[in-house]
């Protein structure tokens, strides 16, 4: 019985590792990246919010990018479709719509035509709304209003959202 608890934990334990090493992301052994984040910190309401990934192709082959895609749409990456040679650089530019107020955290995934796994990219920032004297503030302050008679019936009466946590009455026994 011994014999078979010990072999049983011996199955586990190669089992949790085999699992483990899955998730591992392989390395990148093609392009290497400056730097994977770029930190925005805090910027303006309509801003540009521009950010360059620079990469060196350290393989001995050209390597071309087949792919960049973004976590979302709020998020535009640009690159060259030429494959970039031996010991040279390239870059992604990525752009984040700074009209969406608050803080953000996007991926960008860049995939190779030599590497299974992509190279994950983030960008990251806080995007603030304009104050008063901002060129931007007069619009922005009317689609907060617009957002605002978007949950009043015709009548002007709050609609309630599904999601409000609003305490409802309970008739008297």
């Amino acid at each position: 019985m011994k014999r078979i608890s010990v072999l049983f934990a011996a199955i586990c334990l190669a089992g949790i590792g085999a699992v483990m090493a899955q998730d591992q992301p392989a390395k990148p052994v093609d392009i290497v990246f400056e730097k994977t984040i770029i930190d925005f910190g805090d910027i303006p309401y309509k801003s540009e919010a521009k950010g360059v990934f620079v990469f060196k192709n350290i393989s001995s082959k050209p390597i071309a990018l087949t792919n960049v895609k973004a976590s979302c749409g709020c998020t535009t990456p640009e690159w060259s479709k030429e494959p970039i040679k031996k010991k040279k650089k390239g870059q992604i530019v990525v752009t984040y719509d700074t009209q969406r107020i608050g803080n953000f955290n996007k991926t960008i995934s860049v995939f190779t035509d030599r590497q299974d796994n992509p190279v994950q990219l983030q960008i990251k920032g806080n995007v603030l709304p304009p104050v008063e004297g901002d060129p931007n503030y007069d619009e922005y302050q009317k689609k907060q209003s617009d957002k605002k008679q978007i949950n009043k019936d015709p009548n002007g009466k709050q609609i309630q959202k599904a999601d409000d946590k609003k305490l409802e009455e309970k008739p008297n026994k």
